[in-house]
Order: C-alpha cells, then structure tokens, then sequence
C-alpha cells in the first residue's frame, strides 16, 4: 500500500512539472517595486517607450491580432468605457495593446487591428528583448507556440490589465474577467482627481 501510494505521489509530481513546462510563468502575487524597467518598441507612427507613459494614465494589456477570444473581449470592454467617461466628460486613460506575436503583427497590421475597437488606441510591438524587458517590468509573461507552423500557432500570454500612472509606475493591475461597473469605480478611485469631469474642474 505505501508502494502504491508513493509511486502515486511520484507521478502527480510528473504530471505537474510537466504542466509547468507548458504554461506561461505564473504571475507574481505582488506588483513589482518602483517604475518600469526602461523600454523601446514602435507603433505605426513611430517609437513608444517610458517617455510616451509621461504625464498621462494608461492601461496596457499584452496580446495578439489573431487572439480568439480575451484579447477582443478586453478591447470591446475598453471602448465601451472610454465611451461612457466621454459622454461624462472625462479623459479616459490611454489604452495601449502590446502584441507579443511581433512575427505576424507588424505596426501597421496592430494599427488596423486596435482602431477596429477604437480609433484612440494604440498597437505596440517590438523585438523579443524589449518585450520581455516590459514583460517583466509588469510581472506580466507570455509564451509562442511557433517551433512547428511559422503561420499558424496560439499564444499564451497574461491576460491582466495594467493601469500605470502619468510618472510611468505601475499603480494597479486588474485580472480577469474584467466586471465592467466595478473595473470602472476601481480605476476612478485610483485616478482621483484627474477623473472630475472637466465641466466640475472648469467651475472650481
């Protein structure tokens, strides 16, 4: 009986390292201290690093144009939002989607792709360096399933949402599924006072 149930044991080890093999880095349970590691990788309109997070809020989420499901879910989620803080006259945060497939999503194809969603949104991508230095800065990682088919594989990436503040630091990090109402209340409240509509900011 101990025989058995050691050699059980043995193979839900087996069995779980070689999950971990196959699964993306597990999210850290903590946000990563300080600002974001320094950073280059281009959008159809040119370069965006640390300096294009300056003086403004943004939500990063990482992807891919031929993501089946979360990525487009995400996207619409965002626009809906950015919508309706506009109808409230508030300046909705940048929202930036970084394409970690850089092999079948160049700048322009990411431009196409994101202003499907919404016209303010942004497409970045880079070489394999700089994405894994953003990556980590996140606590974010992602994997490509391309060793076989140069064309057609998946991609396994954190599906987390990233608000980072106009000084360039990660303030927040929202995973999924994203409930629109609470997602909403949760980045006001951490914005603050550059949430006031503009109307109220004007009368003060």
């Amino acid at each position: 009986m101990l025989v058995g149930l050691a050699l059980g044991l043995v193979g839900v080890l087996i069995l779980v390292r070689s999950l971990d093999r196959s699964a993306p880095s597990p999210m850290p349970s903590a946000l990563p201290p300080g600002g974001l590691p320094t950073f280059s990788l281009r959008h159809q309109g040119g370069v965006f690093g640390n300096g294009e997070l300056q003086g403004h809020w943004t939500l990063m989420t990482f992807g891919y144009t031929q993501c089946p499901d979360i990525c487009p879910t995400t996207l619409s989620l965002l626009k809906s939002l950015r919508e309706q803080w506009e109808r409230d006259g508030i300046e909705f945060p940048q929202v930036v989607l970084v394409s970690v497939d850089p092999g079948r999503d160049p700048p322009s194809m990411l431009a196409r792709y994101v202003a499907a969603f919404d016209p303010a949104f942004l497409g970045i991508t880079g070489d394999e360096a700089q994405l894994q230095q953003l990556a980590r800065g996140l606590g974010a990682a992602y994997r490509r399933y391309d060793g076989q088919d140069p064309r057609h594989y998946s991609v396994d990436h954190s599906t987390d949402l990233y608000l980072i503040d106009p000084a360039g630091r990660l303030r927040s990090r929202f995973p999924q599924p994203l409930a629109p109402e609470a997602l909403a209340r949760e980045i006001r409240s951490l914005i603050g006072a550059s949430a006031v509509p503009r109307t109220a900011v004007s009368a003060m």
